[in-house]
């Protein structure tokens, strides 16, 4: 019986990752046609990695915070509660939503004071 469960639970899985997938890859592929100037900037790799100035602040914002959910739920164990408690949960949330609120306010700050920075790499070379 619990391996039915694995099985159905990894066929589901797999079916939301690719379903997601075919989305993403449809949803660009008819905004870029409807988007001539989205399209050019995302011609440069410059262009596709910082997206400079061609998103709103809510979807810059969701997508840290997708990011930031997606790399704690891939690379941490999915029982972390059971052998960290409320207190590891606690300081493995704080941990991954900290940088973000730091990010946030200290973001449009290091852009305009480094215009040419695009990661954080960058940032400590321009330093």
């Amino acid at each position: 019986m619990a391996t039915d469960w694995v099985a159905l639970s990894y066929a589901l899985t797999v079916t939301m990752l690719v379903s997601i997938a075919l989305y993403a890859v449809i949803y660009t592929k008819l905004r870029l046609k409807s988007s001539a100037e989205m399209s050019r900037l995302l011609q440069t790799s410059e262009g596709f990695l910082t997206a400079k100035k061609s998103q709103g602040v809510y979807r810059i914002a969701w997508s840290f915070y997708a990011g930031s959910v997606g790399s704690w739920c891939i690379t941490s164990p999915s029982n972390y509660a059971t052998f960290a408690g409320w207190i590891g949960m606690i300081f493995m949330a704080l941990g991954t939503g900290v940088p973000l609120i730091v990010q946030s306010y200290f973001g449009s700050m290091v852009q305009s004071k480094y215009p040419n920075v695009n990661s954080f790499g960058d940032f400590i070379t321009a330093r």
